[in-house]
């Protein structure tokens, strides 16, 4: 640039530093930026129809992938039930178990002991003893069945995020 050219764009902006712009390297620039969410194991059908567009049979094999792993996660909460209905049988039968045994403990105390107090702590022990056990069997399986249930909507997961 001349610098008249300089002087002239100086008076112009009036403008006494150094800088010096011309009109003609001024440009504007655009940019957009777009995005899309979805939730669930399918695409909207509008993006659905794209990849069946880009790959023939790609729909369906979307469709079927997701029945898999419906199928998949039914399977696993099937046997996630089966396992807490098992565990809660063998509990069942351990503390019952455990209370017969502990009360023909205390019946055989009190007919093979002599003096009258070993036989009724021997009695008192194995009655206190199955009490606490048939306490304890209560207790958890209260404490189990209270526990809330937590069901996040749609919404609360995406706050989450």
């Amino acid at each position: 640039m001349t610098s008249e050219k300089q002087q002239e764009i100086s008076a112009k902006n009036n403008d006494n530093s150094d800088t010096l712009v011309d009109k003609e390297d001024i440009s504007t620039k655009e940019y957009s930026l777009s995005a899309s969410l979805f939730s669930g194991p399918l695409p909207p059908p509008s993006i659905l129809q794209g990849y069946e567009d880009v790959l023939p049979g790609s729909a369906d094999r979307i469709l079927k992938m997701a029945e898999k792993e419906q199928s998949n996660r039914h399977d696993l909460i099937n046997k996630q039930v089966n396992s807490e209905i098992r565990d809660s049988f063998i509990g069942i039968i351990s503390a019952i178990s455990l209370c017969t045994g502990l009360i023909i403990f205390g019946v055989v105390i009190f007919f093979c002991a002599d003096d009258i107090k070993v036989q009724l702590a021997g009695v008192l022990t194995s009655v206190i003893s199955a009490i606490a056990v048939i306490l304890r069997a209560v207790l958890s399986n209260t404490r189990n069945s209270w526990k809330p249930i937590e069901h996040d909507t749609e919404e609360e997961n995406l706050n989450k995020k």
